[in-house]
């Protein structure tokens, strides 16, 4: 039997936006672990540790949340390395301040860039304040430094050590944090996408965050982006599951982000995983699931709500709504009727 496990989210937060990645393996396999039954509050930041010594030196992982601790671990044991805590007495550099992001400089592991809340940029060597930067009318999302020292924007040999700002205001700022802190220049970017086909599913209010990173020195950006890796979770727990009567490997399941997963689990799940998630007109939690036991391409589920929705041909039909909650899904036949076209739901509601 072909055994995978679907990972779930270290933390569900609207507003945290993390991207980590990690070593690839030499057979192009697709591989995680999942440290269990630790972690009681949420996870908010995490990083690997660069391996500027010894090439043959352990994997480590930083993680910090809730908790107000930071912890290592041997990602290769998964064993916890070390634990620091912080407590109201512990020195405050920096001022009051809610950081949004943090970005250490490759070359200098005591000079650090923090995105406030704010808007504010600041540039912190050791406990010192060197630069605090403004220019962004709201919160950093992310910062990132520029992999030379040296100023690649103007041609010159001054070693400015750039930064790279982004903020929720749509603008992109490049900064000179080694020489004057005022900012080298200014990117705006657009409200609509580029490329008309670009269909996002991010709301206008929600989805005006902005990621900034350095590409490489010989990135092409002709080139065509290749995906490697897929790797779907969910945002939320798991509220319901349910194995499809026809191809017992199909099994659909819903969760509290409001929307319906189908997952193959007949794929070798090697670098993808054959998650196909549907979100569109889907208002709540999704309570109770069913496949259609004659047909493999027909779910029926609820949101607790009211609908119940149908899909056939996973597309989106007519809804019939209650007002309780719907506990059971049965799929039932009428007198030889055809299945693909008339489908009748025994529903079982919850007395209130």
């Amino acid at each position: 039997m072909n055994e995978a496990t679907l990972p779930p989210p270290n933390c569900y937060l609207s507003n945290i936006l993390a991207c980590v990645i990690a070593r690839q393996k030499e057979d192009n396999v697709m591989q995680y672990s999942v440290i269990k039954d630790y972690f009681k509050d949420k996870v908010t930041a995490l990083a690997f540790c660069p391996k500027l010594d010894d090439s043959d030196s352990p994997e480590l992982l930083i993680c910090g949340g809730d908790d107000t601790k930071a912890r290592v671990w041997n990602v290769d044991r998964l064993e916890l390395v070390a634990e620091f805590a912080f407590v109201d007495g512990s020195k405050l550099i920096g001022s009051k301040l809610t950081a949004t992001c943090v970005a250490c400089y490759s070359h200098d592991s005591s000079l650090v860039a923090i995105g406030t809340k704010s808007g504010l940029v600041y540039i912190v060597q050791k406990d010192t304040i060197l630069y605090r930067m403004r220019g962004h009318n709201e919160d950093i999302i992310s910062l990132s430094w520029c992999p030379s020292d040296i100023n690649v924007l103007n041609g010159g040999n001054r070693r400015d050590l750039l930064l790279a700002s982004g903020a929720k205001d749509r603008s992109v700022f490049i900064w000179r944090a080694g020489r004057d802190g005022r900012y080298e220049t200014v990117l705006n970017i657009p409200n609509t996408p580029i490329m008309g086909s670009y269909k996002s599913k991010l709301s206008t209010t929600s989805g005006t965050w902005i990621a900034v990173c350095w590409a490489e020195p010989n990135f092409d950006p002709i080139k065509s982006a290749i995906l490697e890796y897929k790797i779907p979770t969910q945002g939320g727990f798991v509220y319901c599951m349910n194995a499809c009567s026809i191809d017992t490997s199909r099994i659909a399941f819903g969760v509290g982000d409001a929307m319906l997963r189908l997952w193959n689990l007949s794929e070798p799940h090697t670098m993808t995983f054959d998650v196909v998630i549907h979100w569109q007109k889907i208002k709540g939690k999704i309570r109770v699931v069913s496949w259609f036991p004659e047909d493999e391409s027909t779910v029926a589920f609820d949101t607790g709500e009211g609908p119940l929705v149908c899909l056939m041909q996973l597309e989106l039909t007519n809804n019939l709504y209650y007002t309780g909650s719907i506990i059971e899904i049965p799929f039932t036949n009428s007198n030889g009727l055809n299945l693909n076209q008339n489908i009748f739901c025994s529903l079982v509601q919850k007395e209130n």
